[in-house]
């Protein structure tokens, strides 16, 4: 009976070849995080009141009163936010005091994990332009 089994298993299909692809279930829970990075925000703005809001996609990030962005001296002070790396659709709004929206933008930008990146947000109220972003890597 022994000698029958080994007969068996001698004429059985041979495995497969190495060079042929091998399918390997891929685990339902394994997520990829982004690393943390720094994104640095820098507002200048003329208003005396309102709100900034920051999103990066759909969610908010950030949500201050101006005048939380302005330094004791009145000049803009960088503010320094964690946010997830990789590439991102920022979208910035500005109220003023009665909640009207006066501006409004949205930039692409990458953020690296080891260096941060920059935001500068701009209002011209009353020059027409509205409101500018633009972005700075080192």
């Amino acid at each position: 009976m022994a000698a029958t089994a080994l007969a068996a298993a001698v004429t059985m299909t041979p495995p497969a070849i190495a060079t042929e692809p091998v399918a390997h279930p891929v685990a339902a829970t394994a997520t990829v995080v982004p690393r943390a990075a720094t994104l640095r925000l820098l507002v200048t703005h003329t208003m005396e009141g309102g709100r900034l809001i920051l999103k990066i996609e759909d969610r908010a990030i950030l949500s201050a009163p101006l005048a939380a962005l302005r330094g004791e001296d009145g000049r803009p002070r960088e503010r320094d936010l964690s946010v997830p790396g990789g590439l991102h659709a920022l979208t910035v709004q500005m109220f003023d005091v009665q909640g009207r929206v006066v501006g409004q933008g949205i930039i692409h930008g990458t953020v690296g994990a080891s260096e941060p990146a920059t935001l500068v947000v701009a209002e011209h109220r009353g020059s027409g332009a509205g409101l500018t972003l633009s972005w700075r890597t080192p």
